[in-house]
């Protein structure tokens, strides 16, 4: 029993430590004008909402062709090693390469978004290319500290940490420097950096950080701009639509947009956090992008929309929109495209 005791105590002490460290790191807020979702409004529904997702066991069927066989989505990548090009390997993560080098974002590749290892989402769908299949990554782009973006066990496995460049809004670094990672540059929003002949510019964003109960907000989080010699190339993070896209028109027009088209249900709880696919096609409108490739669906269920209602969505409201289909990307796992 006093064995108990003193774990428990050990416990609260960790916390209350937790708690110190975070109080002590600036508190970053959106775009002034962005949505808000006032949680004291509807107690019960975020109850209602937490509580399905915990215990969401729904069998999500893939369609045929989806899932790119592993084989051919390492090749087809490696195959054009002198053309610009983008591989979907599911949610926001995306390997490119741009002017001969191999940028990776927000990889996500493990089992779970989830602190723990045997509890919570869980995908569905497995990762266009494994961690263990990755080409060496020269530039590492990572939007902000959610489990679905940042996880740590594909992070951790990473080779070449040492000759690889991180590039993540402000305060994320403290997370990455652990794992490894000898080269990462923290930005604010619209801070940019050169890397060689690509400029790398962290983008406003509409969403929130936190990896525990007590450091919300104590971490930026953005999207990028990626400008190389030949095409500019917009990723978007997590984000809804508000305001500030317009704000930042003048970065576009961008050559292709990777943007968050998932995870939108119920709209009156997320409306702060991720876009529609009808306003992902508004922020694209926005910042004048020409290619627009949905992310953030088809590997996990996050919310309540059903799986693979994001792109039929996308698509329709893109071509209202007045872009033609074959500027509407909506990829399969691993599947590689020249840009």
């Amino acid at each position: 029993m006093t064995l108990i005791y003193m774990l428990l105590a050990a416990a609260a002490v960790y916390v209350l430590l937790k708690k110190q460290q975070a109080k002590s790191l600036p508190l970053f807020h959106n775009p002034a004008g962005s949505p808000v979702v006032d949680k004291n409004e509807d107690p019960a529904a975020w109850r209602r909402f937490f509580w399905e997702r915990m215990f969401d066991r729904e069998r999500v069927v893939l369609p045929e062709g989806f899932v790119v066989p592993q084989a051919e989505a390492v090749s087809a990548f490696a195959a054009h090693p002198d053309r610009d090009s983008v591989s979907w390997l599911g949610h926001a993560s995306f390997l490119m390469r741009l002017d001969g080098f191999t940028l990776l974002t927000d990889p996500w590749l493990s089992e779970r978004a989830s602190p723990f290892k045997f509890f919570g989402p869980q995908r569905f769908s497995p990762p266009g290319i494994s961690v263990e299949n990755l080409p060496p990554v020269d530039v590492l782009l990572i939007s902000h500290n959610h489990y679905d973006h940042l996880d740590v066990e594909t992070l951790r496995k990473l080779p070449r940490k040492d000759r690889m460049t991180v590039v993540t809004p402000t305060g994320n670094a403290a997370l990455l420097r652990p794992l490894g990672f000898k080269n990462i540059v923290e930005l604010g929003w619209e801070d940019a950096a050169d890397i060689s002949s690509l400029k790398i510019t962290v983008l406003p964003a509409i969403h929130f950080s936190a990896r525990s109960l007590w450091d919300r907000n104590r971490m930026l989080w953005g999207g990028f701009s990626i400008e190389g010699q030949r095409r500019k190339l917009y990723f978007s993070g997590d984000t809804a639509h508000g305001d500030v896209f317009k704000t930042l028109s003048s970065y576009g027009p961008f050559d292709i947009g990777m943007i968050g088209i998932g995870a939108y249900a119920p709209e009156a709880l997320m409306r702060a956090a991720h876009a529609t696919p009808e306003q992902a096609i508004e922020i694209a409108k926005d910042l004048k992008v020409k290619t627009v490739i949905g992310m953030h669906w088809g590997s996990v269920r996050l919310t309540e929309e059903p799986s693979f209602e994001p792109p039929e969505r996308f698509r329709k409201a893109g071509q209202a929109a007045g872009y033609v289909p074959d500027a509407l990307w909506v990829m399969n796992l691993g599947e590689n495209r020249t840009i």
